[in-house]
């Protein structure tokens, strides 16, 4: 099973919280929660069977993180679906279909001007996907759960000194 989760934009909800004399030129190092909404696709192959099943469903992250200086921080994040049912054109039955994912990535910063930031991200993710059929299917129930890579790249652009808007 595959499980792929691309944060549209996400909202940081909580200050850049200086934490010590290290919080030196931007102000921005410390704590800050992040909060995201984005797409959400799981993909869940049946026993026995070549049926896949989809569900590109409105997901959300919730996470925090510690920014160390101007171009390294550390984040750790839940990641989920809203509504993971889907009406099956094939069975008229609701299948159900979930997936989640807990990381943790270090993400490598590049300030552009005071409102703007360029980075990469690296990390792993632990995640879980079930499919569970509805009563009129013909599909079994799938279920995993595994370690995987997470990776990728993105922009703050600040809109006060302690808010921003990600996209990825």
């Amino acid at each position: 099973m595959k499980k792929t989760i691309s944060t549209a934009v996400a909202l940081a909800c909580f200050a850049a919280m200086p934490l010590g004399a290290a919080a030196a030129d931007t102000g921005r190092d410390g704590m800050y929660g992040v909060v995201g909404l984005g797409k959400t696709d799981v993909f869940a192959p049946s026993k026995g069977s070549s049926h896949k099943a989809s569900s590109g469903r409105l997901g959300y992250t919730l996470g925090a993180g510690y920014r160390v200086n101007n171009y390294f921080a550390l984040e750790s994040d839940f990641n989920g679906q809203l509504g993971g049912k889907k009406k099956s054109k094939k069975n008229g039955g609701k299948d159900r279909l979930t997936g989640n994912a807990m990381s943790v990535s270090a993400l490598g910063i590049v300030p552009v001007g005071d409102s703007f930031e360029l980075y990469g991200r690296v990390g792993t993710a632990y995640m879980q996907n079930q499919f569970r059929p509805g009563a009129d299917s013909t599909a079994t129930k799938a279920k995993s759960s595994s370690f995987a890579p997470v990776y990728g790249a993105g922009a703050n652009f600040y809109v006060t000194d302690n808010a921003f808007i990600r996209t990825e």
